[in-house]
């Protein structure tokens, strides 16, 4: 999936954490991998 802007990026993070499960984590690391972005972008 190719990202368009950063606010879709922004939307997208949330929708993924919002689907964890209670009391889960993510890193930035897996989810720059899930939504195929650069990890230093994403940190920015």
């Amino acid at each position: 999936m190719k990202m368009k802007s950063g606010m879709e990026q922004g939307v997208s993070v949330l929708l993924l954490l919002s689907r964890l499960p209670v009391q889960a984590s993510l890193t930035s690391e897996a989810i720059s991998q899930r939504l195929h972005m650069s990890p230093s972008y994403l940190k920015s």
